[in-house]
């Protein structure tokens, strides 16, 4: 008899369950302040992914595969640039040079009426410059393909 059916025939109950009765919380219960962002939460599941992939930093880049012992260099497969970052692809991989200027010009048209922050010496960081923005999807969209 395994262990687990001589457990529940002699009615001793698990240790998880004594530590859920003890909170009173039978479900995960994310704090009010995290919320996730809708734009992600909306997407279909891969793409969601990807984007949490990347702003995690565990995406499929030179940089994170030799990190995983993956890979034995953290060259960038696509022009052989010494490391392939996150930073690399999104405004340096010339092969990507098209979908970079898509991104960047939807950026800037969609922060630029956006008010200064005092003090900020960049420019200033906003749901529309967040990664879920529409310009920022389409990258994702155009590099799944």
């Amino acid at each position: 008899m395994s262990s687990a059916g001589f457990r529940r025939r002699s009615g001793r109950r698990p240790r998880a369950k004594k530590r859920l009765d003890k909170t009173k919380n039978r479900k995960y219960r994310p704090s009010e302040k995290q919320k996730p962002d809708p734009t992600a939460a909306r997407a279909n599941k891969r793409l969601a992914s990807r984007f949490f992939q990347l702003k995690t930093g565990h995406c499929l880049t030179g940089q994170y595969l030799v990190w995983t012992t993956r890979r034995p260099d953290a060259s960038c497969w696509w022009c052989q640039y010494k490391i392939q970052t996150r930073q690399h692809l999104f405004k340096n991989c010339p092969q990507w040079k098209s979908q970079q200027k898509t991104l960047w010009t939807t950026v800037l048209e969609e922060t630029r009426n956006l008010p200064a922050q005092p003090g900020a010496r960049t420019a200033p960081r906003s749901r529309s410059c967040s990664p879920t923005s529409g310009a920022a999807r389409r990258f994702s969209i155009s590099s799944l393909q």
